[in-house]
């Protein structure tokens, strides 16, 4: 079964950097507004939680789809794909529990390194991210 993820437009906070146009030096590293539409099961926690995000939460959406590569799903899955807010729910709690991943990660990976990859990646806390 192939599975469409499903790719909205989310309403973000409206602030606009400070200096005019991106690519100066006055633009802001920590943006908090959001452009077109975008892959909900891909957004971090800090986008979630509209906290504003920088490249950090490029890495995080790379832990999924690393993921998803290796599970043919993503983490943060609902049980029903359309229904946001489980989705959203299911992100957060990464931010209250820590990142949990399902046990049968490392059968499909082959080796433990790939689960420690992905929870280097997929941290609460952004500073936290491997590579950020």
């Amino acid at each position: 079964m192939r599975r469409r993820t499903r790719c909205v437009a989310l309403p973000v906070s409206e602030s606009v950097p400070p200096g005019g146009a991106m690519g100066t030096a006055s633009v802001r590293p920590c943006l908090t507004r959001l452009c077109g539409g975008l892959c909900t099961e891909y957004l971090s926690p800090e986008l979630i939680f509209n906290l504003g995000h920088n490249h950090a939460s490029d890495l995080w959406a790379l832990g999924v789809i690393i993921y998803e590569m290796l599970m043919a799903v993503t983490p943060f899955a609902p049980k029903r794909p359309d229904n946001v807010t489980e989705l959203f729910t299911n992100i957060a709690m990464v931010k209250k529990n820590g990142l949990v991943l399902s046990s049968r990660i490392d059968q499909h990976a082959g080796n433990p390194q790939a689960r420690a990859l992905i929870a280097a990646i997929l941290k609460a806390d952004p500073a936290e991210y491997v590579g950020a």
